[in-house]
């Protein structure tokens, strides 16, 4: 009886927490990235001059209305609903606070709910606020008058960075909460029946328990020791059965969570990766100076040219070009650092020691710009824009590793030579070339021809730095 409680009580245990993690992380995953997308394409010029005149019919409220109209129904699901979307500015001069502009909701509803066009509603505190990025969300289901809730918001920003707003995102969680419960209740109620089970049956039924147990214990151990793959495989249709169903989602979800980790060393490097996971507790805030080469990419005109597509086409656009980068990078062992809209910067000589970091570096780039002739090529196939893309690359000291805090951290470089990667990229377009490199980097390549554009001036150097292009065919746009 005390076997069959303990087991039952530990593996209830093990699988309420499990999955109150995983179904907690999935929706805060889902809902920043819908309130990211939607940030990201809603047209700043459109709010401002909707606060010139702020009316139900202004063409710029019914614009930004209509878009959020579409997120909204772009991710109704049956598992997932998304309540409302909004957008809003926060005072500076009151954090408990914030100033509603356009919603979802209709105007009937809002009549209802006794709610003017733009109005004032109290905000959520500080220490509910989980901050991921530039991202917020809520840390935990929260309730309130009108239900229980999990929210998200995210910035809109002009050309020079400033925040504009904020799109905001509240996504009913009762039917979850429920679940939840529900789910604590059945671990609660399998352990008590095998509990009057065993005490009244617990000679006759001895085996019969034993064997599921066993195999429930089995699967847990099996799981703790990494194989991800273990399921029960007792299926019979009783409260054992029940459970191991339940492991075996537990499982799904820790599989799910490793093809995870694997998806993201794929974009920041598996040397990364490795290096963080064999670090044992926290990852310290440390760095190290060291030589290293940076690599700035940037497509040309590419904010006019996403004008002029829809949202879908812009995004399925830039993860084919991403994807290609990212393969060429990875190829001549650079790490990614961070993607910068539609540009990227890249480390090569860092998180590991490369002595032909230079050569690896300026292959990369050639590589990367007939990467994107050949996409461009099949694009045009298609009736797409022809792209055309700069990138500077610069050789120097620079100090690399993790900056951030505790709760985010972003390994990266900093450094004057960081600075001057980023000039040199946007140099391209002054001297009409893809491709430019400074003196450091032409030191350490061979059997490539360079052209030489003199010295480039900047005023944060001590000495002006020469700077070259590729002859031929990477010598201009």
């Amino acid at each position: 009886m005390l076997v069959a409680f303990i087991s039952n009580l530990i593996a209830a245990g093990i699988l309420y927490t499990n999955t109150r993690k995983i179904v907690k992380a999935e929706l805060k995953s889902k809902i920043i990235s819908i309130v990211a997308t939607a940030a990201a394409f809603i047209d700043v010029d459109l709010i401002k001059e909707f606060r010139k005149n702020p009316v139900e019919d202004d063409s710029n409220y019914l614009a930004i209305r209509n878009l959020l109209l579409k997120v909204l129904n772009a991710n109704k699901r049956k598992d997932f609903v998304v309540s409302f979307l909004y957008v809003f500015q926060r005072p500076k001069d009151q954090s408990d606070s914030i100033i509603v502009e356009v919603d979802t909701k209709t105007k009937e509803q809002r009549l209802e709910a006794g709610h003017p066009l733009v109005r004032s509603q109290t905000f959520l505190k500080e220490d509910e606020i989980e901050k991921i990025g530039e991202y917020n969300v809520t840390k935990t289901f929260y309730k309130n008058k009108f239900g229980i809730w999990l929210s998200a918001f995210a910035p809109t920003r002009d050309a020079n960075g400033e925040i504009i707003g904020y799109v905001g995102i509240n996504v009913r969680g009762s039917n979850v909460v429920k679940y939840l419960y529900q789910i604590l209740i059945y671990c609660l109620i399998s352990t008590l029946i095998s509990l009057i089970a065993a005490f009244i049956l617990a000679i006759i039924l001895a085996k019969k328990f034993s064997n599921p147990l066993h195999s429930l214990c089995h699967t847990v151990d099996e799981i703790g020791k990494g194989n991800l793959l273990a399921r029960c495989e007792y299926k019979e249709d009783d409260e054992f059965g029940e459970l191991g169903h339940e492991i075996d989602k537990m499982a799904d979800g820790l599989e799910e969570r490793e093809r995870v980790k694997d998806l993201f060393a794929r974009y920041v490097s598996k040397d990364i990766l490795e290096l963080i996971l064999k670090k044992e507790g926290k990852t310290k805030l440390e760095g190290e100076r060291r030589k290293v080469t940076i690599l700035f990419s940037d497509l040309r005109q590419f904010s006019k040219i996403s004008e002029l597509l829809a949202p879908e086409e812009v995004v399925e656009l830039l993860n084919n070009y991403f994807e290609k980068m990212i393969e060429i990078i990875f190829k001549y062992q650079g790490t990614l650092d961070k993607i910068l809209g539609d540009g990227l910067m890249v480390l090569f000589g860092a998180p590991l020691e490369d002595e032909n970091q230079e050569m690896n570096a300026i292959n990369a780039a050639i590589k990367m710009q007939e990467g994107l002739k050949n996409l461009c090529d099949k694009w045009q196939d298609q009736g797409k824009p022809y792209l055309k893309m700069g990138i500077g690359i610069h050789t120097g000291d620079a100090i690399i590793g993790n900056i951030g805090s505790e709760r985010h951290l972003e390994y990266t470089a900093i450094g004057m030579t960081v600075n001057f990667a980023y000039r040199l990229e946007q140099a391209t377009k002054q001297y009409g070339s893809p491709i430019l490199i400074s003196h450091t980097v032409a030191q350490g390549i061979e059997n490539i021809p360079l052209k030489s554009h003199g010295y480039f001036k900047t005023t944060e150097m001590e000495t002006n730095i020469e700077i070259f292009s590729i002859e031929g065919q990477y010598e201009h746009f």
